[in-house]
């Protein structure tokens, strides 16, 4: 079992890669809520950071701060060993950092091309189609969409390819941190393992990605460490390779899961009450009543047939 379920004892896990980014004593209170309480995280260069933690934990919170969206009541935020301030979305992106969201802001009606440069703010020049798509190209190739016709329009590309054509506008904007925000909830197993398979051609190419997720399976498939929140509070990081899924759901939940499934018992106690032959009164005539509300149907459908002449009509399937 895990050792620092309840006091942080176990050492975290340490870095042999410099430190990309660096959140430490992230506070964040809404009225007597407290969101965030001293959090700290970090993420190496071209690593992969599982961030993990039950529903209201503050995953979304820290993913805010970081994208500009929530500014904390207390803490510091580092990039490259220098402290930076993330009042707002335009700060966030200059500081190399970009969120895949859940819901997609790609324009349906534009090419998969001029969405990869939508708000990038690096393309010169005049916006001819062919110029587009040969712009795009190196950047849909670095997410593994280097089949895919730049000149398509978004609206007609699977869930996943408009997923992966949102991170293609991500790195058109120089993002060097990649937040993906639950980026498997709505794909199937193939979209998902090709996702996957783009995350860790990222991190092997320079980019550090934090992966917020409910599927802990994929935590172990591409995360090198897992940092979990729990009541606003963080966990030290922990290397994947030091966990299992049950030590992992235990610092999720902050006890043994002995604790939360006890064992059933061996068998039935003494009967402590005991019924028989007991009858209430809306029970008491139940059937009497429910023939008398027949009767009284059938009398009224037959007064129906016989004002409408359709008794006549029906006298001869009666007889047969």
């Amino acid at each position: 079992m895990d050792g620092d379920l309840g006091t942080g004892a176990t050492e975290p896990a340490t870095r042999t890669e410099p430190v990309l980014l660096r959140m430490a004593g992230i506070t964040k209170r809404y009225g007597l809520v407290e969101a965030l309480s001293n959090a700290d995280f970090e993420l190496g260069s071209s690593e992969v950071m599982a961030l993990l933690g039950e529903n209201g934990a503050g995953k979304s919170t820290l993913v805010k701060v970081l994208a500009g969206l929530v500014t904390p009541d207390a803490g510091t935020i580092e990039i490259n060993g220098e402290h930076v301030a993330l009042h707002g979305a335009g700060q966030s992106r200059a500081n190399g950092i970009a969120v895949v969201q859940q819901e997609l802001s790609l324009v349906p009606t534009l090419s998969a091309a001029e969405n990869v440069f939508l708000g990038a703010g690096k393309y010169r020049g005049v916006w001819s189609r062919r110029r587009l798509v040969r712009a795009a190209r190196p950047y849909l190739e670095e997410v593994g969409l280097e089949t895919l016709d730049a000149s398509r329009s978004a609206g007609s590309l699977s869930v996943a390819e408009r997923q992966l054509v949102e991170v293609a506008r991500l790195l058109a904007a120089d993002a060097r941190i990649l937040i993906f925000d639950e980026p498997t909830a709505s794909l199937s197993d193939t979209e998902i393992t090709r996702v996957k398979r783009v995350v860790r051609s990222l991190v092997a190419r320079g980019r550090s990605v934090v992966y917020v997720t409910h599927r802990l399976d994929e935590v172990f498939e591409i995360a090198d460490r897992v940092t979990v929140l729990r009541n606003g509070e963080s966990q030290p990081a922990r290397k994947t390779t030091e966990l299992t899924m049950d030590s992992l759901v235990e610092r999720m939940l902050g006890r043994p899961l002995e604790q939360m499934y006890p064992p059933p018992s061996a068998g039935l106690g003494d009967v402590k009450i005991e019924f028989d032959g007991v009858l209430t009164s809306c029970v008491l005539g139940w059937e009497d009543q429910a023939q008398e509300r027949s009767r009284e149907m059938r009398e009224t459908l037959d007064e129906h047939l016989r004002r409408s002449g359709l008794d006549q009509r029906l006298e001869p399937f009666d007889k047969e």
